[in-house]
């Protein structure tokens, strides 16, 4: 009988836990740094899969002046519109994007074991992209299973990215949060 439990505990020990999933809606504060930006950057970014739509809300240098911005990706029409506020000014911008909806697949990540970040324990996942020579991680709470932090370095061209996300709330988005008020999209000019 103590046989039994042993092995049990065991195999429960030693598997790895099942793959990450990337959650349909949330909203989250992300710290990003990149080689161009080494000092983090804070952004607020709120997203909902059933509307194809997120935005990204941060501070923002434009032609040498500091703005808040709001960034809105409409996927399905395949449109950004950039919201600049600064004082009692908003310029509104916007151009064609040819990406969609970010989610990433983790189908392809192998688990590398558990990490430490802001006091959490997680799982550290990871993948080597060999033909575009890509490195890529990730690292997943392990009581809540919520993003922390995804890295990704371009080995050729010497790039790399990080994304730290805090207060990440996984759920569905008001759909208000994705709608540019009538006022200032009638004054929107293309983005040059």
């Amino acid at each position: 009988k103590s046989f039994i439990f042993l092995v049990l505990f065991l195999s429960v020990i030693l598997c790895d836990p099942s793959k990450p999933v990337w959650p349909d809606y949330f909203s989250c504060t992300v710290l990003e740094t990149s080689e161009r930006e080494p000092m983090p950057v804070v952004r607020r970014w709120f997203s909902d899969y059933d509307l194809n739509m997120d935005r990204i809300d941060g501070l923002v240098d434009f032609h040498g002046e500091h703005f808040f911005a709001s960034v809105y990706h409409e996927h399905a029409i395949q449109k950004e519109y950039i919201l600049l506020h600064r004082f009692d000014t908003i310029e509104c911008f916007y151009r064609p994007i040819n990406e969609t909806m970010p989610k990433p697949d983790f189908s392809l990540y192998n688990y590398f074991g558990q990490s430490i970040i802001g006091f959490d324990t997680c799982y550290h996942w990871a993948y080597n992209d060999r033909t575009r020579h890509e490195f890529h991680q990730y690292w997943d709470s392990e009581s809540l299973r919520k993003p922390m932090k995804f890295d990704w370095e371009d080995e050729n061209r010497h790039r790399f990215r990080t994304f730290e996300y805090r207060e990440f709330d996984i759920g569905k988005q008001d759909k208000s949060l994705f709608v540019i008020p009538e006022e200032i999209i009638k004054y929107c000019n293309p983005f040059q």
